[in-house]
Parts: structure tokens; sequence; C-alpha cells
């Protein structure tokens, strides 16, 4: 992926689903999921598991995928770049208990501004979700306005670029669900999920810091 975290290896601080508090059960009913962007990583920050029960978004499908890992040339600080086949220009992989294979809409989006004023909308039939970064100094947030009002959903006190990797509607209630990457201090890549008629919840955050 790269992007704003430049050639360097990342070390993977945190890689999980939110606490209780942030569980959604949209309809139908998607359980707790992880979310991982591929990238490189220490090889000692890797999990065991790593390869195992992802899935990704793929020429507008969910479809299970195989996790590949490289090894790098740098000796002192042993790494793996990851890869996915057969999606291997999949932006960010899911993985979750009962995930099935099916067609995904995905949702158009236009971007307008530069990336302090930079507006995203994602268009889906007649639902059209707009995002935006609010805040300044030490408290930036993204705001999220849809017809059903607005939302916020906090990036800390050290935000640079970001960007909407995949927009689409992800559990089938017909509104558009979002993965975003933030580039700042770390990185942060984030599910939003709309839940039917109800407020989007941030579903799903993993987290890298430099090491």
């Amino acid at each position: 992926m790269g992007g704003g975290m430049g050639a360097g290896v990342v070390c993977l601080l945190v890689a999980a689903s939110l606490a209780r508090a942030d569980t959604v059960v949209p309809a139908p009913a998607l359980p707790a999921l992880e979310i991982m962007a591929l990238d490189e990583y220490y090889d000692t920050q890797l999990p065991a598991h790593y390869r195992r029960g992802w899935w990704a978004v793929c020429d507008g499908r969910l479809r299970p995928v195989e996790v590949l890992g490289r090894r790098t040339a740098n000796k002192m600080a042993p790494a793996t770049r990851l890869s996915a086949a057969p999606c291997a220009d999949a932006p960010f992989l899911l993985r979750a208990a009962g995930l099935g294979e099916r067609t995904l809409t995905n949702a158009m989006l236009a971007s307008s501004g530069d990336r302090d004023a930079k507006i995203v909308r994602a268009t889906m039939g007649s639902r059209v979700a707009k995002l935006s970064l609010r805040g300044g100094h030490d408290d930036y947030w993204l705001e999220l306005t849809t017809d059903g009002g607005q939302q916020r959903f906090s990036l800390g006190s050290d935000t640079g670029d970001w960007q909407v990797l995949w927009a689409g509607d992800l559990n089938g209630d017909s509104q558009p669900d979002f993965v975003i990457r933030v580039n700042g201090d770390g990185e942060t890549v984030m599910l939003l999920l709309s839940r039917a008629g109800r407020r989007y919840r941030r579903a799903a955050t993993t987290f890298f810091g430099g090491c």
C-alpha cells in the first residue's frame, strides 16, 4: 500500500475490532470484524495466523484470499511484505466468522478540494454520503453527512492525508459503507458500517505506528 507511510517498515501495534461498545449488528448480521492493510511488517509483529481467514473486495465481489508473505532484503530488521492472491490490488482485507462470497454494490466516488478541504461523496442510487476532515491542532475528526444527519469520527491529534480506499454496500442495507485510511503520526485503517436507517458505527479499526 505504501501511500503516506513511505518506504519504511512499520510496527503493527493494534489489529482488532473495537470493544464491545462499538460492536455492530447490521441487517443481515455481520459478526465482529477485523480489518488489515496490505503492507510491510517486522516479522516479530506478524501473528502466526496472519495468513488464514481473510477476505477481499476483488472485481466487485467479496471473496476469500490467500495472504502471501515475501521477505525483504533488510537483514538488520527482517520484515515481510504482504500481498493477497488472487487479488493482488486489494487495498485492504477483512476477517470475520460467517463471511460468504457474494457480489457487492460499489458506490460512485467523487472527490473535490485539497487535503485540508477535501470532500468525498459516495453515491449509491438515491443514497448520498459525504465525508470531510474537520478540526485542527490537536483535535481532528472525519465528518460524515447523510440524509440522516451528521456524525463525527475522531482521528486524534496528528492527522495528515486521508483517503477512501473503498465505498459500497458490505452488509446488504443499500447504504454505502466506507473503508478509510488516515496517515499522520501513524496510519489508521477503519471501516465505517451503516446500519439500515440507523447511525453509522466504526466497526473495525487497525492502527500502524512508526517503530
